[in-house]
């Protein structure tokens, strides 16, 4: 995924070039405030703090994977001279999953089960940006700051091989907070970033699980996955 963002990025940088060479109106740069909107592309990466079962702290990692993402907001921008404040509103969306063996649960079990699940998330950064090149129509920037999400985990599933069916609530923490840094580049109306998020609060809660064998309840109990997000996301915005 990253070999892939880094391949097509001279291209867009020759794409918006052209673009930018040709007249366009009103000049974006001396605006004090300007709005705008952003798509992204989003590659989320699980951050493994700890694991409980039954709240017996296990040494076994479970073996996280996610898909791509992709994400949506709008954005308003102060600009005071190389250094400008901008405040996004937004809603993103990505899937990930887990892997774990059965014996953690239940001894007399070998099989492994997968949980998955996919959330949506209502999103608001608050980043502080330095231009440290700034010649129209070009600018490059670095930025960084907080930003605050809402989560709907609105799918969950299980799947166990075999006669084996685990079940597991998956119930996320719905408020989460996680730092953002990233690298900007603004030809004329167009603009370009790659943005690294690290997840500081957890997105999980303690959940309940029920081990089935043959479609009868053979084990319950109690299962904590501690971890984090962090996003690896690329973007394309305009502003209007």
């Amino acid at each position: 995924m990253i070999k892939r963002m880094c391949s097509i990025l001279p291209l867009l940088l020759v794409s918006l070039n052209c673009f930018a060479l040709k007249p366009i109106g009103n000049d974006v740069k001396a605006k004090r405030f300007n709005f705008g909107i952003r798509a992204a592309v989003d590659a989320p990466f699980i951050s493994h703090r700890d694991l409980y079962i039954d709240w017996v702290k296990q040494e076994y990692a479970p073996d996280y994977e996610s898909g791509i993402g992709a994400s949506l907001a709008i954005f308003g921008r102060m600009n005071f001279d190389r250094h400008y404040l901008q405040i996004e509103a937004g809603a993103s969306y990505f899937s990930t999953s887990a892997t774990l063996p059965t014996y953690l649960f239940y001894d007399e079990c070998h099989e492994i089960s997968e949980i998955s699940g996919r959330t949506v998330t209502i999103d608001v950064p608050i980043l502080y940006g330095y231009s440290f090149v700034k010649k129209p129509p070009y600018e490059f920037s670095f930025f960084g700051g907080p930003k605050f999400r809402y989560s709907f985990d609105f799918a969950n599933e299980c799947v166990t091989t075999n006669n084996y069916i685990l079940s597991v609530d998956n119930d996320i923490n719905p408020a989460s907070a996680c730092f953002i840094v990233g690298l900007a580049a603004k030809i004329s109306r167009f603009t370009i970033d790659f943005r690294y998020e690290i997840g500081i609060t957890v997105d999980k809660k303690p959940d309940k699980y029920m081990l089935y064998q043959d479609n009868i309840p053979v084990k319950s109990g109690s299962i904590y996955m501690k971890n984090g997000i962090n996003l690896l996301s690329f973007s394309l915005g305009v502003i209007l």
